[in-house]
């Protein structure tokens, strides 16, 4: 019987591929859930439906214990948290002397940034008015930029994680680690009636894309680097 270790290895010169086609498929879903928000008025009223009712099940699943940790929840992806762990993380991949993974780091982040921006400004929309908010915020609605940025940041993590830890365990363990986290600041988000629940769908989809591209453009100049080398 093939090892899960040995099977995973076998895929390592598909990886750049792997990468670019699951941000292909996140960013045709993106680009589908726009058309139908903003586009496609048949579907979009049904899509509003669906938003305003899940918001609704979440108002109703406020607790006054649970609140305190959505806030607490939210908190990680807010653009101050996720700046100091990029920091932190580049220094530290700088000090071990990784200097491509704090490059790739970086990338990720700044892309992040400018991707929020850009997306807010041009897809507009107005944060939810159906229930009461938890929290204060300002600016646009979609995509959600705490799903966005912490996609981007921790999946880029993941990716790091998985290129320098040889034992697949822990690869595996980083990964789900990774995607537990963004699903519950985004579901943080939703819970708060900050954001529609398509808010959040389209930040992790854009962030968890924009991780891939960053990731699948990393690993080939590393690999060129490597045939130039050699």
């Amino acid at each position: 019987m093939t090892r899960p270790g040995t099977f995973l290895e076998a895929l390592g010169r598909w990886i750049s591929w792997i990468l670019a086609g699951g941000a292909a498929f996140l960013l045709w879903g993106f680009a589908e859930l726009s058309d139908e928000l903003f586009k496609d008025a048949e579907h979009g009223d049904t899509v509003h439906r669906m938003d305003r009712q899940i918001l609704e099940s979440f108002e109703r699943m406020r607790r006054p214990w649970l609140s305190p940790i959505a806030v607490d929840l939210t908190a990680l992806g807010s653009p101050l948290l996720l700046s100091l762990f990029t920091t932190v993380g580049i220094v530290v991949l700088l000090a071990t002397g990784n200097r491509r993974p704090a490059r790739h780091l970086l990338a990720a982040s700044i892309g992040a940034g400018a991707l929020t921006l850009l997306l807010k400004h041009v897809l507009v929309r107005a944060r939810p008015s159906e229930i009461p908010r938890l929290v204060e915020v300002a600016g646009y609605s979609y995509p959600s930029g705490h799903s966005l940025a912490s996609a981007a940041i921790l999946t880029t993590a993941a990716i790091l994680v998985w290129e320098q830890t040889p034992r697949w365990r822990y690869r595996l363990l980083g990964v789900a680690f990774a995607g537990a986290l963004v699903a519950a600041i985004g579901a943080s988000r939703v819970y708060l009636g900050v954001h529609y629940p398509t808010d959040v769908a389209a930040g992790i989809s854009v962030g968890a894309a924009w991780a891939l591209l960053v990731g699948a453009a990393s690993r080939r100049f590393r690999e060129r680097g490597a045939s130039g080398e050699a």
